[in-house]
């Protein structure tokens, strides 16, 4: 007999630690479900400060017939009561909470709990005292009516968020409307003329600054200085403008690559055709530890006061 009770007390053990398995299984499974994920159902980023995105959440509420329980530049709560039958109510309450982000943004975010509460009867009777029998309870008498809490659930439904952050958008203050709008642009300076058409006044504000400088140079600075203007006369529409993106490449160029190329230019000046190709070739070939080494053994020319 002892033999045959054991395996029976064994399957009542086992029997409760599978029970208590599977209920604490069904304990967790509430918050299981609780991911913590990064969708926005619940959330949106507005344009405003968070006082206007409150108050559009304010308006919005309003707009769909709920009462106002809270309202200020942080918080609005709001709650509409429903009729589903006639022993069951139902009441919806919302509660936003605005935050800021960044200088010109808020941060809305929104909960939906939805309380279910049934109507409960309490019969009562009625007391009435008879002399020496004391108080006696009669079979009639009222029935007293209340709302109990029956249930209660947090909304989930990204429609339902969808729609009321919809509506809170009609309510902001309209982007543009908030910033400042840019001044106009002025107007486009009228095209100057060609050089035949300037006023002296104007040659001369264009010549000051050649003037100067051909006045502090010394006289090889300015041969070079007329060499360089007599060149440019010579020269075609293409070899100037040639002349011009080349002037533009130096512009964007760094110091060093700057040096680099005034070397070149002063090496270059002194050269046949033949040398000139040999040495582009040769610089081509370089490493740019060579280079550096071959502007250091050929600097560049003194540059034009």
């Amino acid at each position: 007999m002892r033999a045959s009770r054991l395996p029976l007390s064994l399957l009542a053990v086992a029997s409760t630690l599978v029970l208590a398995g599977c209920g604490g299984r069904a304990a967790d499974n509430s918050l299981l479900r609780e991911s913590f994920d990064s969708g926005d159902t619940f959330s949106r980023t507005v344009d405003g400060r968070p006082a206007e995105a409150c108050e559009a959440a304010r308006r919005t509420l309003l707009s769909q017939g709920y009462a106002i329980a809270r309202a200020d530049d942080g918080q609005v709560e709001g709650n509409k009561n429903f009729q589903v039958r006639e022993d069951d109510h139902e009441q919806l309450v919302l509660r936003i909470s605005c935050a800021p982000r960044g200088s010109e943004q808020a941060l809305v975010f929104v909960s939906a709990v939805q309380d279910r509460y049934a109507l409960k009867k309490s019969p009562t009777s009625a007391s009435v005292g008879v002399g020496a029998l004391g108080s006696v309870s009669l079979p009639f008498g009222s029935n007293d009516d209340s709302l109990v809490k029956v249930a209660s659930s947090t909304i989930t439904d990204s429609d339902f968020y969808r729609r009321f952050f919809d509506r809170l958008h009609q309510y902001l203050p309209a982007a543009a409307a908030a910033k400042p709008t840019p001044a106009p642009a002025p107007a486009a300076s009228a095209a100057l003329p060609n050089w035949e058409q300037l006023t002296p006044a104007q040659r001369d504000a264009l010549l000051a600054p050649l003037r100067d400088r051909w006045n502090g140079a010394d006289a090889g600075q300015r041969q070079r200085m007329l060499s360089h203007g007599q060149r440019w006369q010579s020269m075609s529409p293409e070899e100037r403008d040639k002349a011009r993106r080349g002037l533009r490449r130096f512009e964007h160029m760094s110091p060093e690559q700057r040096e680099q190329a005034r070397a070149l230019f002063g090496q270059m000046r002194t050269l046949s055709p033949a040398q000139r190709d040999a040495l582009r070739e040769r610089w081509t070939d370089m490493t740019p530890e060579q280079r550096k080494e071959w502007v250091r053994e050929n600097p560049p020319p003194a540059k034009p006061r």
